[in-house]
């Protein structure tokens, strides 16, 4: 099954924009958050909030995130608990704020399309029964066009820079 959705179908959306956290996991990745935070700012979706979850870096990733995006949420753990429980603490965190939804992003990504979640998230309220959204990967960005429109299609697969 393959959508397409337009601009009309995110304003659409947005009319009752339920709480989204997007988690952001990092371990020693201070040369990435620049251009993750900078591009995920600019995402139109009004009822956002970010948080970084800082695995115990050593590189100053948390300060970087404190003195450069001050809307941006920092939950540092005090010893390196790996992935899984970064992202467990993330999904705790996100949970006890009542997130509705929470996305988990790498560090190292980088957002080209603001409208991303209007469409994931306008698409997941019209089929409750989705568990999981995945973004489509694009290794070159500077090959990158914004399209007219955002396609949803059913998969099997889903890649986990970004759900």
């Amino acid at each position: 099954m393959k959508t397409s959705l337009m601009e009309s179908d995110n304003r659409e959306a947005a009319v009752s924009q339920p709480l989204v956290y997007v988690v952001v996991i990092t371990y020693n990745g201070k040369r990435f958050l620049e251009k993750c935070f900078s591009t995920l700012l600019k995402t139109d979706y009004d009822n956002l909030r970010i948080v970084l979850v800082d695995n115990e870096s050593s590189d100053g990733s948390g300060a970087f995130v404190k003195q450069h995006f001050a809307a941006v949420d920092l939950l540092r753990l005090d010893s390196t608990a790996g992935f899984a429980g970064a992202t467990y603490a993330g999904i705790r965190y996100a949970t006890e704020r009542t997130a509705e939804y929470i996305c988990f992003f790498n560090d190292d990504t980088g957002i080209i399309d603001p409208r991303w979640l209007s469409a994931a998230i306008g698409y997941c309220q019209k089929q409750p029964t989705i568990g999981v959204v995945g973004f489509e990967e694009i290794p070159d960005e500077s090959t990158a066009v914004i399209p007219e429109s955002i396609d949803i299609e059913d998969t099997h697969v889903v890649v986990g820079f970004g759900l």
